[in-house]
């Protein structure tokens, strides 16, 4: 059991005490009382004189400097915060473009997409699951055969597949277009200027600011003189045991002494904050403002729309001649049936595949278990 230095003073100062009183009957409980409130009395004391002498001076000292650093805290999230949302608000934007829900330009096309996106998720999900099955885990003839006779149905030539093909290129080129057109938009967005002052602001400012709060600690003394009082009313009116009392005063005391010498830390680092704060205040006025951050947004995402609608428009151009003039028709229905017999052969490969994992694990936990000596009792 650690024995702590309070307790220990307590152990000798009780047997001096004992000693000293031994023939004026020292079991009475007026002594022991006396002898209680005199020990627990000094140690508080001794704790209250460094609150009192360094702890208070200091928090009295430094809490402007505090708030002025919280302040500027604010400040720069508030910033950052606003840079934050509108570029949220703007990617958001970018992939609703590609979107027929939101982008009304795409929706009388949705019908193809929709099935494009289907046809490339089932090849996309076949060659996942078939990689995987051509490991030697799963090398079997059953596997096998079910591979071979899915590359047949994967492969099988759909005449309604074969017409939306070229629609599917089309649009592909025209998503890599609006992307790229999107990203030459953003780097070269006019208002540089306004990013350069968001990444001085994050580089120079916002770091620092926390770092030199951590430096002043003001909420952990504000936090032990909370404490102290709270032992103080402990002592006016004991709820408490007194080894309780003593092990909290013996903590405060570690906790004072461990504030004392960051507060001398922070009185070597205080001119440096307080240059951090002048050369805050200085630029404070040349940060970007929430209006600057609206009005520079709003231009940006102007610009992403415009090159949205203009290849878009290609889209329109491109089914008017390959599709309307040419009078191809799309028999949705058969289609649909094609894309569901390939999601249905990649659902039996993946049942194949869950088959062998559950054997596997089977086999190799009743392994285990007889390895240690469990037998078959617990193969039920």
């Amino acid at each position: 059991m650690k024995i702590l230095p309070l307790t220990i003073q307590f152990e000798n100062y009780k047997s001096v005490n004992r000693k000293r009183e031994y023939q004026a009957v020292p079991h009475l409980k007026k002594d022991t009382v006396n002898f209680k409130g005199n020990f627990l009395q000094d140690a508080y004391s001794n704790l209250n004189t460094v609150i009192d002498k360094q702890i208070l001076p200091f928090i009295n000292e430094s809490k402007l400097l505090y708030k002025t650093l919280v302040e500027i805290q604010n400040g720069i999230n508030k910033i950052i915060s606003n840079f934050s949302s509108e570029e949220i608000n703007l990617m958001v934007r970018k992939s609703n473009y590609l979107q027929p829900e939101y982008n009304k330009s795409l929706k009388p096309y949705e019908a193809f997409i929709i099935r494009a996106e289907k046809y490339k998720q089932n090849l996309n999900n076949y060659n996942r699951i078939k990689t995987i099955l051509s490991g030697e885990n799963y090398d079997n003839d059953d596997i096998k055969a079910t591979i071979q006779k899915a590359d047949v149905t994967m492969a099988e030539v759909n005449p309604e597949l074969i017409k939306i093909k070229p629609f599917t290129a089309k649009y592909d080129e025209i998503v890599k277009n609006i992307e790229d057109a999107n990203e030459k938009n953003i780097l070269a967005n006019d208002d540089k200027e306004l990013y350069q002052k968001l990444i001085d602001l994050k580089e120079n400012y916002a770091a620092k600011v926390l770092f030199y709060e951590f430096k002043i600690p003001l909420p952990e003394a504000l936090k032990l003189v909370q404490l102290t009082k709270n032992v103080k009313k402990e002592l006016e009116k004991p709820t408490k045991s007194l080894m309780h009392t003593l092990k909290t005063l013996e903590h405060l005391q570690q906790s004072a002494d461990g504030i004392v010498q960051q507060i001398n830390t922070y009185k070597q680092s205080k001119d440096e904050i307080g240059n951090f704060i002048s050369d805050y205040k200085n630029k404070e006025n040349k940060f970007p403002t929430p209006a600057e951050v609206q009005k520079a947004y709003k231009a940006l995402t102007q610009k992403c729309d415009d090159s949205a609608q203009f290849h878009t428009a290609k889209l329109d151009e491109y089914f008017e001649k390959k599709y309307n003039q040419q009078n191809v028709n799309i028999d949705f229905i058969v289609l649909d049936e094609f894309l569901s017999t390939q999601q249905k052969t990649v659902e039996t490969l993946s049942a194949k595949k869950k088959e062998i994992d559950q054997k596997y694990i089977a086999e190799n936990n009743q392994n285990v278990l007889k390895e240690l000596g469990y037998g078959d009792s617990l193969s039920n």
